[in-house]
């Protein structure tokens, strides 16, 4: 691709390249001219000496800085020799001298992703494809921009723009993927990967991420089986390794988990994830301090590793070191706020006991809300808090947020008779209320007296009292409960 976009560069090579440096004669064998020492370099990379090509192209660039061709592919040639840096100092001097090659923007945009330079990649990407929208590696670099920065929704939508226009983009269809995993829908993620694979049957990066989706299904079989088909592909794969030996803990079988795990280790010192799997073993066949230290390791390695502080706060939670422990969570949240795990325990112990904190508990899931998505669970922990602390209204609210990702029985019934309890109903339509209890009564067993009084009242608040004294008749005759008798009695006066 890179050469196809290079064809308007060929035309200003002789304009560029002049006479500059025409008697310098300082390097020998690349002629006089910075034309000779360019056409020395081309001999050269023809012959297969990029090395030597890149030298040649240097001399050419020293005699005439301004010569677009020797300069491109002297950044072709650098990037080749896996000299990204000053590959990188090349290209951008031909984007200065002509900001309209889109070639060169695109060449940009990858070496930048290869140095981690994110949002100059995507800057680079960008340019290109205002110049060229058909360059199809502007559009993965573009979206690979977008994924290294965190704006996964963004990376989504260019992944999947790029695979609608080439299906066959293997890259784009593994980044996809992983994506789709770290969002949490491994469901999505397995069949693509297993399509991958089946077209792809070498590509290594498949089989790994694979592993992790049936780590997160939970089938751990099907994992081992595809981590060790990496293996075979490269079997000194420190990441590969340790997800075995993962998955091996996660199935129970810890001798075969440590034998994975000191294998990675061995390979690669620095992978903090490794230490923490340690550190579950440890902490399953019974060394919590031995467990601890395998945590603190990790740390040491990486103090980002969300799992290292969660395996710190179960060896504190063991030891009944709650202060220790709840600290360990607060790290693990300050990371990353939407950790579901770290919210539970931490809120579960801030609404313990007589020194209950629920202002603290709120202002935590208020915080993993505004950095995305979060479970029915822990919308129901708010509410539990708001509860606690004495403000229903706020309860209904978290409540009726967790029933947008759930449909759970309970949680209608709960939200329905908090709603009924308060003057203005926490700002609910009756008729609302009168289908959630509906269906916290059908949920329920037809004899739950209270989904049926909060059922009888709910349709008494819409104003059809007719409908409330029906359905309590229709139960007084089965259920023999003086609060049925009682409420009926209330609604007839």
């Amino acid at each position: 691709m890179l050469k196809a976009v290079l064809c308007g560069v060929c035309a200003l090579a002789a304009a560029a390249s002049g006479c500059a440096g025409g008697q310098d004669t300082g390097q020998e064998g690349y002629g006089q001219s910075a034309d000779d020492a360019y056409n020395a370099g081309k001999r050269l990379l023809q012959d297969g000496d990029k090395a030597g090509a890149a030298k040649a192209f240097k001399v050419s660039v020293d005699r005439n800085p301004r010569f677009v061709m020797a300069n491109y592919d002297l950044a072709l040639v650098l990037r080749d020799l896996g000299q990204d840096t000053e590959a990188l100092a090349a290209i951008e001097q031909v984007t200065t001298m002509d900001s309209n090659l889109s070639g060169a923007h695109l060449l940009q945009a990858e070496l930048n992703v290869a140095l981690k330079r994110y949002e100059a990649a995507l800057e680079a990407a960008t340019k290109a494809l205002a110049l060229d929208e058909t360059l199809t590696e502007a559009k993965l670099y573009k979206a690979m921009a977008f994924e290294a920065l965190g704006r996964k929704e963004e990376a989504l939508d260019a992944y999947e723009a790029l695979l609608e226009e080439d299906p066959g983009n293997k890259e784009a269809s593994l980044r996809l993927a992983a994506i789709l995993l770290d969002n949490g829908d491994s469901a999505t993620a397995i069949p693509r990967l297993v399509r991958l694979i089946e077209q792809r049957p070498d590509m290594f990066e498949a089989y790994i991420v694979l592993g992790r989706a049936y780590i997160a299904r939970r089938a751990y079989e099907r994992a081992v089986e595809t981590l060790q088909k990496a293996l075979t592909i490269n079997s000194d794969d420190a990441e590969a390794r340790r997800l075995l030996g993962s998955a091996y803990l996660l199935m129970g079988q810890d001798s075969m988990a440590v034998i994975e795990l000191q294998k990675a280790l061995e390979l690669d010192p620095e992978l903090a994830e490794a230490y923490v799997s340690m550190g579950e073993a440890e902490l399953r066949l019974g060394f919590p301090q031995r467990a601890l230290d395998m945590a603190n390791k990790a740390l040491t390695k990486d103090s980002k590793v969300i799992s290292a502080y969660m395996l710190q706060a179960k060896v504190h939670q063991r030891r009944e070191e709650y202060l220790k422990m709840e600290q360990s969570l607060r790290d693990a949240l300050a990371i990353n706020p939407r950790v579901e795990q770290a919210i539970v325990l931490l809120a579960r112990q801030y609404l313990k006991g007589n020194n209950a904190r629920p202002a603290q508990v709120i202002a935590m899931v208020e915080a993993a809300i505004a950095a995305g998505p979060v479970s029915s669970q822990v919308m129901v922990l708010a509410a539990d808090a708001a509860q606690a602390a004495g403000d229903k209204a706020a309860a209904v609210k978290y409540l009726a947020a967790a029933l947008k990702v759930s449909d759970e029985v309970m949680l209608k019934g709960r939200l329905v008779g908090l709603a009924l309890s308060l003057p203005d109903n926490a700002g609910m339509e009756p008729a609302t209320l009168v289908v959630l209890a509906d269906e916290h009564y059908q949920g329920s067993h037809q004899n739950n007296v209270k989904a049926l009084l909060l059922l009888a009242k709910a349709h008494v608040l819409a104003g059809d009292t007719e409908r409330a004294v029906s359905i309590l008749e229709a139960a007084a005759g089965r259920i023999d409960d003086p609060r049925i008798k009682d409420t009926l009695a209330d609604i007839k006066k």
